[in-house]
């Protein structure tokens, strides 16, 4: 099982990555885009193949829980820390707390969102037992959660988020096919699916999020009120 899985991983990820940085250093952009999308295609059918090798049993909370964090490990890129972040107000604009067990992750998601000047980063938390935690004491408007990590995953704390932060409105971010699990998420609590990638406009799914929240009619606990998915 695990030699069929490493072949597979070689010759649906390994090798869309290798063509994607040739083209790349040709100059190539557009087809370095296209490769990279059909990679992350391609890994997310092998994930939804080996999660799911019956075919029939739905991925529950809990099922989700790593070992351990997901590292790439070795140093982050140097842009990572030498991208000048933009800056708000404390409590001049909307609040957010990232959820991501990659540490990476975390980083160029806190500093993308700061670089817009409008959205203010209260916290950030690597597994589902810690964002609960911040979710309880930071009160954010906006959680953005991953779904696989370690201690609880995110299945198990999305309703314990909604239970402590009242309003909140929590948008999943995953590497898992939204076929396979969105529905999952969006049945718990979320109010947006997004699949992690090139397309996920994450600051037009905030605004979005933050609008409907806003609307008189909207009630922003226990169900809500708008369901939708995200690529």
């Amino acid at each position: 099982m695990r030699h069929r899985q490493a072949l597979e991983i070689n010759d649906d990820v390994v090798q869309g990555l290798t063509a994607a940085v040739l083209a790349m250093q040709q100059g190539d952009l557009a087809g370095s885009t296209s490769y990279l999308e059909r990679t992350l295609s391609a890994a997310r059918r092998l994930m939804n193949g080996w999660s799911q090798p019956s075919g029939d049993h739905p991925l529950l909370p809990g099922d989700l829980v790593r070992t351990l964090a997901s590292s790439l490990h070795g140093p982050a890129a140097a842009a990572v820390t030498n991208s000048p972040p933009g800056s708000v107000a404390p409590g001049s604009a909307p609040t957010i707390l990232v959820v991501d067990d990659s540490s990476d992750v975390r980083t160029l998601l806190c500093a993308q969102l700061r670089s817009m000047g409008k959205y203010e980063i209260v916290g950030q938390a690597a597994d589902g037992k810690e964002a609960v935690r911040l979710a309880a004491s930071l009160q954010p408007q906006v959680v953005l959660l991953d779904l696989s990590m370690p201690e609880m995953d995110g299945l198990q704390a999305l309703p314990l988020i909604l239970e402590v932060a009242a309003g909140v409105r929590v948008i999943v971010m995953s590497g898992f096919d939204q076929r396979r699990v969105g529905a999952q998420a969006l049945a718990a609590g979320a109010v947006r699916y997004i699949e992690k990638g090139l397309r996920m406009d994450l600051a037009t799914v905030i605004d979005e999020v933050l609008a409907v929240a806003e609307a008189p009619s909207v009630r922003v606990s226990g169900a809500p009120a708008q369901l939708r998915w995200s690529t």
